[in-house]
């Protein structure tokens, strides 16, 4: 059991007001059953369970639980156990093994009134917990109050409070930020009072300030908008559902998914258990926990929020647009079944009815789902003319429909019925295996793939699902196993390029996607492959997407891919499923914006909206256009009027592209919307905080900037973002003992991490502090030839203020060619030449200056 490790000097604060008694009772809750203290029924806390359930089995961030710390285990309705905090505790770990617990209690319409059961439950409860050094690590464990959206109003002055206390060195300091003209307001008073006589009244005595300070250090509140399907955070939810899941294999309806989630829940409530990682498969089913473990391995390499902060150099983001950029991957390397639909039959009796579904046939090749459902729905009104194929034929183009829209279990069950009715065409035998597929019977799948293909061996579309079905429970495919009559069909390419993917081999994956669109047959979901892939592959490095350091080879992949959509009215719009071409666009776009095509990015987003294709994650994407086009009045106008409709990801781009710009009010701004964000929130706060700090020092208020930074005490903080710069900041104003502090924080942490940016941050730091021989070492490793940026030329200056001159000169040798017309560069270029008598240097770097237009014009002024 943890001991309690809260050092702070407890005293009392003279003068302090005294408090009239209040009449509610100061006990703990007695222990109740746990089928009483689940309650029955999907509500609203089964709900915001299910949210930290979700993140478990993601192992990613989670709202409430501190930056660097994912959730480990589970404990629900744990009043048996000790605390009166008890509607689910979380135990959470961070990289180094270390743990601690949060508890969390869910209150619906809650208000903060000390009149108000609901809060006097949940304060009181808490201060209980708190008071109990075996249950409760004070400085480690916290506690956190949720409530549903709608209270955020009445609940804004007791947020407000509990968090002006966390960020707060002392009580004063704490109650003066509090009464400070032009910032407190009645709901912030009246919060104190409510905090105040509500944790009297359990305590059964005055409470000072000190105390009450200390006890909020540890509480903060949190709202969900989780009372129904259908809310924003229910759509963000299941779209995360989704995303994860298909880059494992698994294909599920995300709406179902999020259900089996709330009714685990349930039962876990209603028994009081307990889950860890160890144990999902019994919660959850062995198939879905297989997949989640996929995406938390994979997670684990791949994931981050984004631009944790700008440079502070060059004023670009050290993640760019890697950050946000959508690569998803269909389940199992489907192409969306266009082409495994069988053709009529000359024995059908009723022509008329084969005709008709030739017609709708032609719809689903050309992507148009919904039209050809409106029409299957018309014309299966009654089948009873129909013969046994051409039910089948009916049934199997439902399915398509649907899972092209993205209703998989009803899908499922339509390719299923299609089989069951016709068996022996080589098509309907395949979409036995696709339904068992998409039923996640994997291993029925397997087996009825290997049937089907020892009857049809000569059949693309059974090589292909049953092939799919081997994928999927764990096996491979490469390029030379493809069969001699199929190495011609771009699908039987996209089904290797999903192998290589699943194998973590993205750029072999990106690579053999693109040489299926020299194939005759290449479709839609043949090009979004081999743009996701290439994409990723691209974007691997953070780094070389905000410094635009790509290589030619680079290069001419996004060409190639841009070009397979071209024109996009015939190669993108035909296709009718929303939410796959909601990806498409942000990954084209993306496309774009790299290639320096943003009048395309832009044209793309305003075509998509045109036809209702809409969505926060265009946000980015639009910013990032505006801003490459140089039209830096409409990306501010545009983040301007979307703050709060903005994911992580855009909020930290909008707040970078005003921080260039110096404009402070609008990062202000951005900072409040990232604070009630559903997901990402802690990481998208605190990389706005540190360029509202840049922004803040650009503007000459160096001292608001300090007294934030000791507000902030950055002495524990595992922020690299805010510890580099936070030592910058320093050792401006001459703080250069707690500067060098912070910056050797800095180092230990990214000693024990290999994330890019985060080295990135750590070698700017030694910049701006004159350190040239440790910025050089970083930027050395991790700067590739071949291409030039402001990195290269940083590292160049290093080189020459260390006098590594030999260095200096094989880095000049490895860049690409365009780096003499690289103002900056090339005066580093003719210091290193007049430093060592290069006089071959000089002379090329003395044509080229000669050549320059500012030369001309100075000579004809003379």
């Amino acid at each position: 059991m943890k001991t309690n490790t809260n050092t702070k000097k407890q005293t009392r604060r003279p003068g302090k007001s005294s408090q009239r008694k209040s009449s509610i009772q100061g006990k703990a809750k007695l222990a109740a059953s746990s089928a009483s203290t689940g309650a029955q029924g999907v509500t609203f806390e089964n709900r915001a369970q299910a949210v930290k359930l979700i993140h478990m089995c993601l192992g990613a961030p989670s709202p409430g639980i501190a930056e660097g710390w994912v959730i480990a285990e589970l404990r629900f309705q744990a009043r048996a156990h000790g605390p009166q905090t008890d509607d689910l505790v979380c135990t959470v770990e961070n990289s180094a093994g270390h743990r601690h617990r949060v508890f969390f209690q869910m209150k619906s319409g809650l208000t903060a009134r000390s009149s108000t059961k609901a809060f006097q439950d949940a304060i009181g409860g808490a201060w209980l917990d708190y008071q109990q050094p075996e249950l409760f690590s004070r400085g480690e464990d916290r506690i956190v109050i949720v409530h549903d959206a709608d209270g955020r109003h009445h609940m804004s002055g007791a947020t407000a409070v509990a968090k002006a206390a966390s960020m707060s060195l002392s009580s004063r300091e704490w109650l003066e930020k509090i009464d400070a003209v032009g910032v407190s307001n009645a709901l912030k008073r009246n919060a104190v009072s409510a905090f105040r006589t509500v944790v009297a009244s359990f305590a059964r005595r005055p409470i000072d300030d000190e105390e009450l300070y200390t006890f909020l250090q540890h509480v903060s509140f949190l709202a969900h908008d989780l009372m129904e399907d259908g809310t924003a955070e229910h759509v963000q939810l299941v779209n995360l559902i989704r995303t994860s899941l298909l880059s494992s294999g698994y294909t599920a309806d995300p709406n179902h998914v999020w259900s089996k989630f709330v009714t685990a829940c349930m039962s876990l409530n209603a028994s009081a258990g307990g889950i860890a990682l160890e144990s999902l498969a019994e919660v959850i089913g062995d198939d879905l926990a297989r997949a989640f473990k996929i995406v938390r391995e994979a997670s684990a390499q791949h994931f981050t929020l984004g631009a944790l902060a700008g440079a502070w150099k060059h004023g670009t983001s050290p993640v760019g647009m890697a950050v946000g950029i959508s690569t998803v991957a269909l389940p199992t390397g489907d192409t969306g079944g266009q082409s495994a639909i069988p053709a009529s039959r000359d024995s059908s009796e009723n022509k008329l009815i084969s005709r008709q579904l030739d017609q709708i046939n032609i719809r689903i090749k050309e992507g148009r789902y919904q039209e050809a459902l409106n029409d299957l729905r018309r014309l299966g009104e009654d089948l009873g003319p129909f013969d046994a194929h051409q039910r089948a034929r009916w049934y199997l183009m439902r399915g398509t429909c649907r899972f092209n829209l993205d209703h998989d279990k009803d899908a499922a069950a339509d390719f299923l019925k299609a089989a069951e009715l016709c068996d022996d065409d080589d098509k309907l035998a395949a979409a036995r295996v696709r339904g068992l597929l998409l039923a996640n019977d994997f291993m029925a799948a397997e087996k009825a793939g290997v049937e089907a293909l020892e009857r049809f061996p000569q059949s693309l579309s059974v090589w292909l699902v049953a092939k799919n079905a081997e994928l999927v429970r764990g096996g491979s495919l490469m390029e030379d196993e493809i069969p001699l009559e199929h190495r011609q069909e771009a699908d039987a390419f996209q089904l290797v390029a999903f192998s290589r993917y699943r194998a973590g081999d993205i750029e072999g994956a990106a690579t053999v996607a693109r040489k299926a669109l020299a194939f005759h047959d290449v479709g839609f979901f043949n090009r979004d492959r081999a743009l996701g892939y290439t994409l990723e592959w691209v974007a691997a490095s953070p780094l070389n997407i905000a410094f635009r350091m790509l290589d030619t080879a680079e290069l001419n992949a996004l060409g190639d891919v841009a070009a397979a959509f071209e024109p996009r009215h015939e190669k993108l719009w035909t296709v009718q499923s929303t939410a796959t071409l909601k990806a498409t666009v942000v990954n084209l776009g993306y496309v774009y914006v790299l290639l320096r095509r943003t009048n395309d990015a832009l044209d793309l987003l305003r075509e998509a909206r045109a036809r209702s294709i809409d969505g926060p994650e265009f946000l980015r994407l639009e910013i990032e256009a505006y801003r490459g086009a140089g039209d830096i009045d409409r990306a501010l106008e545009v983040g301007l009027s979307s703050l709060h409709a903005m994911p992580a990801d855009a909020l930290v781009t909008f707040a970078q592209t005003c921080a260039n710009l110096g404009k402070l009010e609008p990062i202000e701004r951005a900072l409040e919307a990232a604070a009630n964000l559903p997901a990402d929130r802690e990481r998208a706060v605190e990389s706005i905080r540190v360029l509202l700090w840049q922004a803040l020092a650009k503007d000459g208020r160096h001292d608001e900037v300090m007294q934030q930074l000791d507000a902030q005490d950055l002495s524990t903080s595992t922020s690299i973002a805010a510890l580099a710069v936070g030592s910058d900041m320093l050792r401006r104003a001459g703080r250069l003992e707690q500067a060098d502090s912070l910056l050797a924080r800095a180092a230990t942490l990214v000693s024990q991490t290999a994330v890019e940016q985060e080295r990135y941050m750590l070698a700017m730091s030694y910049f701006q502090a004159s350190r040239f021989e440790e910025c050089a070492e970083i930027y050395g490793a991790m700067l590739r030839p071949g291409v030039h940026s402001e990195l290269h030329a940083d590292l160049l200056f290093c080189y020459l203020r260390l006098g590594a001159y030999a260095k200096a000169r094989q880095l000049i040798d490895s860049l690409h060619e365009s780096w003499i017309e690289n103002d900056g560069a090339r005066h580093l270029a003719m210091e290193l030449g007049q430093e060592v008598g290069d006089w071959a240097l000089l002379k090329q770097l003395s044509l080229v200056q000669l050549d320059r237009p500012e030369f001309h014009r100075h000579s004809r002024a003379v």
